[in-house]
């Protein structure tokens, strides 16, 4: 089963925090550029209260400036009986 992830812009919107708060982070896929503008790779960030995310991914160090889109995590598998 292939999930459909919905990919927003950073310039057009922002994650939503609902029900959150101010010490609850809003987890999102994150799709960063390279310095060189041309490779991309996704990873995991948090969405903080204050509106930026996070400086620290799955994988390392998150360039934040260097984020051009992001996407809510899927709903994980139902679990089998």
């Amino acid at each position: 089963m292939k999930t459909t992830i919905e990919w927003h812009s950073v310039k057009e919107m922002l994650p939503e925090r609902k029900g959150l708060t101010d010490g609850e982070t809003e987890y999102v896929l994150v799709c960063e550029r390279s310095s060189d503008g041309v490779n991309r790779w996704v990873g995991i960030s948090g969405f903080e209260s204050d509106g930026a995310f996070s400086v620290w991914d799955n994988f390392g160090v998150v360039s934040f400036v260097n984020i051009t889109h992001w996407a809510y995590l899927p709903e994980p598998p139902e679990a089998s009986q």
